[in-house]
């Protein structure tokens, strides 16, 4: 992985699509969107 490269990836949940920090939700539809690059497809229209 990129840890054994000497990357150090931060993780946090502000960073994860889809994830509500205040009601402590995930989304599945909208992190789903995220894997498949919805978000990119809806920029390039």
């Amino acid at each position: 992985g990129a840890l054994d490269g000497g990357l150090d990836i931060p993780h946090s949940d502000k960073r994860f699509a889809g994830f509500s920090k205040e009601q402590k939700h995930l989304d599945a539809e909208v992190h789903r969107k995220y894997i498949f690059g919805g978000h990119v497809a809806a920029y390039m229209k």
